[in-house]
């Protein structure tokens, strides 16, 4: 998303269209990671804080739903409140436990707090852990920021069945707002399907494999078959 130009206007503007369901801007989304490796630090445990590598992830009021992210304990992000705009954060259940929280209601109103100061700030929300790397990779502590001008990306939740006339009026929505930068997009079913491609392929060749061992098999027991008979 250019920042020249204000992304909110692209977002009303699509939000407006037949079949939008949820538009949210990010700098993070499933198979695209925010900023990982941040050090982040509970502040109630001081000087024996533990170091927590946190994913970084600026997000908007609307990421969760747009998103389908279930939220566990506390609330979403409110732009109204400015407590929310400066100092709210909301993080998994991965990054409970590093804290030493415990549970999801414990860590409410906690603290953390970062050298680079992200993410820094207090606990509003913890949602449910998912997978933004494939099942085969570990679930890594995620610290959302209310920062949508640090967006890479507008995520468009929407209803399916029209997609290529909804995919046409959003270039023209983007051509009238951004000009001649150029659009990117891409769907999250193929993210996610890229994500399982190295395991697709071996799936292939254990097939290929085992294919071959029972041919082998079989033309192994009809050669002991013939000498049985020829004997």
């Amino acid at each position: 998303v250019p920042r020249s130009v204000d992304p909110q206007i692209f977002l009303r503007e699509m939000s407006n269209l037949a079949g939008v369901q949820q538009v949210s801007l990010t700098n993070a989304l499933p198979g695209r990671p925010g900023w990982q490796g941040q050090w982040a630090y509970a502040e109630d445990q001081g000087e024996n804080a533990e170091q927590v590598d946190t994913e970084y992830m600026a997000i908007d009021e609307n990421y969760l739903q747009t998103l389908g992210i279930t939220l566990l304990a506390g609330r979403n992000f409110d732009p109204t409140r400015q407590s929310d705009v400066d100092d709210g954060l909301i993080i998994n259940e991965t990054t409970v436990r590093a804290m030493g929280w415990v549970t999801p209601e414990n860590a409410i109103g906690k603290r953390i707090t970062s050298p680079s100061s992200s993410p820094a700030g207090e606990v509003i929300g913890v949602v449910k852990d998912y997978h933004g790397l494939g099942l085969q990779q570990q679930i890594w502590p995620k610290a959302m920021d209310y920062a949508p001008g640090r967006s890479r990306y507008a995520a468009v939740r929407f209803v399916t069945g029209n997609t290529s006339e909804l995919m046409q009026e959003s270039k023209e929505i983007w051509k009238q707002v951004f000009g001649d930068y150029t659009l990117e997009y891409f769907f999250l079913n193929e993210e996610f399907n890229k994500q399982y491609q190295n395991e697709e392929r071996l799936t292939k060749v254990f097939v290929l494999f085992a294919v071959l061992t029972v041919v082998i098999a079989v033309i192994g027991l009809l050669g002991l078959v013939s000498f049985m008979v020829v004997s």
